[in-house]
């Protein structure tokens, strides 16, 4: 009679660890960003690090431009958190990607193609 329950109790056991590990795992927020002539629109401003991020980037304007995350403020693109490229948003195209913040902070979307950062195509974004 042992012998039988000792496998009834390990599948109990497994299937209650995999319900755990499924609590766990959270499911992307979707944040929706229009980009269009030095402007950048987001669904969302705020955000929650250790939250995944599903972002929908899409390029309503006439020109390319570029996607980033980067702290607010800075000037040398390379310390981006992410990015997408002016090849990859053309007029009308559509980018995702997904992210999720590992710090707290201020922080913006911003496009540095050209001269767009500074025409206004930038928006302050926080971090908690």
């Amino acid at each position: 009679m042992l012998r039988r329950s000792v496998p009834a109790l390990l599948l109990a056991f497994a299937a209650f660890a995999s319900a755990g590990v499924a609590a766990d795992m959270k499911k992307p927020v979707d944040v929706k960003i229009t980009l269009g002539e030095y402007t950048v629109e987001s669904s969302l401003t705020s955000f929650e690090k250790g939250v995944p991020y599903h972002f929908i980037i899409e390029n309503a304007g006439q020109r390319e431009h570029e996607w980033m995350i980067i702290p607010r403020s800075e000037r040398d693109t390379k310390k981006a958190l992410i990015e997408v490229e002016e090849d990859d948003l053309k007029p009308g195209a559509t980018a995702v990607r997904d992210f999720t913040f590992k710090e707290a902070g201020e922080f913006e979307f911003a496009c540095h193609v050209g001269r767009h950062y500074s025409k206004g195509m930038v928006l302050a974004i926080t971090v908690k």
